[in-house]
This record gives structure tokens, C-alpha cells and sequence, in this order.
């Protein structure tokens, strides 16, 4: 219905300028945008209570570890499902912190179909690399960031594919 999909939408809104908390829940309802029954609005109308009842909660970046305020550190974790029961898409999800806060993070479908785990990592890495870049260039226009960003990835194939300098398809 009508109802359902503004509410998406209004959530959504939300969900890419400030509140990057709702993401899993909404990248788990969008997919019945076209066929949702009385759970999923239920569950959607749960997000909204959620995002009310938070609004006034601060967001807070805090100093590094060791309390100095020299450098802010970036960091990107990513992982994600190969196929699944997406019709053969994979769920791709990453965040990116400074100094240890969650400023940014997605949890969505990747938009092509991966033929393994491997190539479905690189494909979040790919992405969440977008997102990393992006917040970088907002947040060294303010303040001193660490270089090298780390970048983590629990795929050991992943990970010797990134290291290795060879040009690979």
C-alpha cells in the first residue's frame, strides 16, 4: 500500500542523513515494498516508534583511545552473505567508524550477482571504500585523519586478493 511506501521512503530520509542505525531494518523490509502483509508494516511501524523515541539521543565523536586529539583515525569493516535466499544476489554491509564511533554504515543488496564468497566481499569492500572515501573528504576538512585508513575483511581470499598487486578481473 500507499502507506507502507512512504513510510519506507520517510525512514529512508532518515536512515541516510542521520540515523544510520535504522539500515539493517530497513534493508530487510524494503525488499516487500511491492508485497508486504500486517508483520511487515507492523515491524515498519516498530522502526518509526524506535526513531521517535531516539530522536533526542546526541551523537557524540569521541577522542581516540589514548585521549589525544592529533589525528582521528578512519576506520571500514565489511562483510557479506554470498547468494542467500536473494535469488542469487548477495547482502552486502559495512561501517565506517572515527575513533571507535559508527559514522556511517549500509546494509543493502549488491546489484549483481556474484559467482562466489570472494567475489562477493570485494564487491562490499568496493562499496563501502565509496562510503569510507566519501566521509574522509568531509572529515578532513575539519580535523587531521590518520593515513593509511584501515580497511577490515574477514575473507582470507578477499584479503590476499586486495594485498596482491598483480591487475586482477
Amino acid at each position: 500500500s500507499l502507506k507502507f511506501l512512504n513510510l519506507t521512503g520517510d525512514l529512508r530520509y532518515h536512515e541516510r542523513a542521520c540515523r544510520p542505525d535504522m539500515s539493517l531494518m530497513l534493508a530487510k523490509l524494503s525488499p516487500y515494498r511491492g508485497a508486504h502483509d500486517k508483520r511487515h508494516m507492523e515491524a515498519l511501524k516498530d522502526g518509526a516508534r524506535y526513531a521517535k523515541g531516539t530522536a533526542e539521543l546526541p551523537f557524540i565523536i569521541r577522542k581516540n583511545s589514548k585521549g589525544k586529539v592529533d589525528a582521528y583515525h578512519l576506520f571500514l569493516f565489511t562483510d557479506a552473505t554470498w547468494g542467500s535466499e536473494l535469488g542469487g544476489k548477495s547482502m552486502s554491509g559495512w561501517v565506517v567508524f572515527l575513533n571507535g564511533n559508527n559514522v556511517a554504515s549500509t546494509s543493502k543488496r549488491q546489484d549483481c550477482v556474484t559467482r562466489s564468497s570472494t567475489e562477493a566481499e570485494i564487491v562490499a569492500v568496493n562499496e563501502g571504500a565509496k562510503d569510507l572515501f566519501h566521509v574522509y573528504q568531509l572529515v578532513s576538512e575539519l580535523v587531521d585523519v590518520k593515513l593509511p585508513m584501515t580497511i577490515m575483511v574477514d575473507n582470507q581470499a578477499t584479503i590476499a586478493l586486495l594485498e596482491n598487486p598483480v591487475n586482477n578481473k
